[in-house]
């Protein structure tokens, strides 16, 4: 998303990639590792939630761009 412009299937994609990768896969890698825990044991207790929150978090990234691509910032260094 770095340099293009706002637009709603490029906000799905980095949202759903970020879940996928690091809610899904990673943090519960991790914490079945630090927890003593089956993998699928952490999964099957995160995976609910995992399917809720990405929605919430399309939403707010949405309206986050939106609102910076609005203002125009100058640099003054």
């Amino acid at each position: 998303m770095y340099k293009k412009p706002i637009q709603i299937w490029r906000v799905i994609a980095s949202v759903i990639c970020v879940t996928v990768i690091c809610y899904i896969g990673l943090n519960t890698l991790w914490v079945s590792m630090l927890g003593g825990t089956n993998f699928m044991v952490a999964l099957s207790s995160r995976i609910l939630k995992e399917m809720i929150t990405p929605w919430i978090h399309m939403v707010v990234v949405w309206f986050i761009l939106e609102g910076l691509s609005r203002v125009k910032l100058s640099r003054k260094f």
